[in-house]
């Protein structure tokens, strides 16, 4: 018997616990929640004043317009009378022209009018024709271009002169070279200059001595002789 009272406090006692423990953790619960639920809640934003201003209803017109600008005067026209033309009467008497005077003959000495007359001679008489200033004559045309020809046409046009020697100091020397000239032939066939346009000064004297020896036939275009230039090749070699 004594076992089964114990039982029983036993039993209540865990009762109580238990009872105890869940009112501890419903309490918990709810005081969690309303803590959420404060901390969830927005608090109410006041609303802003509101200012009315009231307005005169004269102010809301709009303004008056511009006066309009003055207008200007008009300018005043005025007319002027025309007077007619009186009728024009003929005379009855013709009057008599006055004999003119002559001019008074020129002194002796004057040569003509004070001051002269554009394209006058000295000396010339008053109202005469004056002189015409021949104009000056015109320059002469220049001369024609010569013409060029090849060399095998210059080479059969030419008629008399010598080969250019070679120079004894280059053949001493053993001294070799190619001269290219460019002749210029005159119209009666002679050579008036020579310019070289490949050269070793060597034997220019050489050339230039032969050359001046030379001959041509002339050269003619529309019945008159003209002149001409060639281009001329001396090789200097020894054998």
């Amino acid at each position: 018997m004594f076992n089964s009272i114990v039982e029983k406090r036993d039993n209540r006692s865990r009762r109580l616990f238990f009872l105890l423990l869940g009112a501890l953790l419903l309490h918990a619960v709810v005081l969690a929640v309303v803590l959420i639920l404060d901390f969830l809640r927005v608090s109410a934003v006041p609303q802003p004043a509101v200012t009315i201003t009231l307005l005169d209803a004269a102010s809301l017109a709009p303004p008056p317009p511009p006066p309009p600008p003055p207008k200007k005067p008009k300018p005043k026209i005025v007319e002027k009378k025309v007077e007619q033309p009186k009728e024009m009467l003929a005379p009855k008497e013709i009057p008599k022209e006055e004999p003119k005077e002559a001019p008074p003959p020129p002194s002796e000495g004057d040569g003509g009018e004070e001051g002269g007359v554009e394209g006058g001679v000295e000396g010339g008489v008053a109202g005469g024709v004056p002189s015409v200033v021949a104009p000056p004559p015109k320059p002469p045309p220049p001369p024609p271009k010569p013409v060029f020809q090849a060399t095998e046409v210059a080479s059969k046009r030419r008629i008399s002169g010598r080969e250019p020697t070679y120079p004894q100091r280059a053949r001493i020397q053993g001294w070799e070279a190619t001269l290219l000239v460019r002749v210029f032939i005159s119209e009666t066939g002679t050579v008036e200059r020579i310019l070289f346009v490949q050269t070793d000064e060597r034997f220019e004297d050489a050339v230039k001595e032969a050359l001046a020896d030379w001959r041509f036939k002339p050269h003619v275009v529309d019945g008159r002789p003209v002149k001409t230039y060639t281009v001329l090749k001396f090789m200097f070699k020894l054998s």
